[in-house]
């Protein structure tokens, strides 16, 4: 009888061991897997030429900008990129409260980042000064279709809000310098 026990208990914790494997859950399409972390480089900044619309607004022109993230060690694959750029500049009534605001769409190309890329919008004068700066944090996601950014707005402080609207010139948008070097850790969707 204790030997019908003992082999019941070996058969049971050998069919244990081998369905427990077959039940492993694969990783969801879509999602990305911890082992496939690589990272990106920015391929360069986007500078946009500002143009008023109207005398309470100013509008960057788009020409086709774009910022591209490349995998750093093949770089000929792109990672994701942001498209459809826009920084707009809203003057209230008073000239002194000036309301910045960024917006595009997301193309993830396979890859998705565990943080949000952030980026520098810089306001330059004609000889590139900077006027002012604001990061905006931008969520990459594992997505089959383009993902639209909600704009994000910075109300520019009014002590220099009204020299900001009167100079700029041009808009650059930039990754932050932390997230450069060595790369922007991103990972491949399953």
């Amino acid at each position: 009888m204790a030997r019908m026990i003992h082999l019941a208990v070996r058969t049971a914790l050998i069919g244990l061991l081998v369905v427990a494997p077959a039940r492993a859950q694969p990783n969801p399409t879509g999602r990305p897997t911890s082992e496939s972390s690589e990272f990106a480089v920015l391929e360069k900044s986007a500078i946009f030429e500002v143009a008023p619309i109207s005398g309470a607004l100013k509008e960057t022109r788009q020409n086709g900008q774009q910022l591209v993230w490349h995998l750093k060690e093949r770089s000929s694959e792109e990672a994701f990129r942001i498209i459809n750029l826009s920084v707009g500049l809203l003057r209230g009534q008073t000239g002194d409260q000036v309301v910045a605001t960024f917006s595009g769409n997301i193309s993830s190309l396979g890859y998705t980042t565990p943080d949000e890329v952030k980026l520098h919008i810089i306001f330059r004068t004609k000889g590139g000064a900077a006027l002012y700066t604001f990061v905006v944090g931008v969520s990459i996601k594992c997505t089959d279709k383009d993902q639209s950014l909600h704009p994000r707005t910075d109300e520019i402080p009014r002590n220099i809000a009204g020299n900001v609207f009167a100079n700029v010139i041009s808009v650059e948008i930039t990754q932050h310098p932390e997230q450069r070097l060595p790369g922007l850790k991103v990972l491949r969707c399953s």
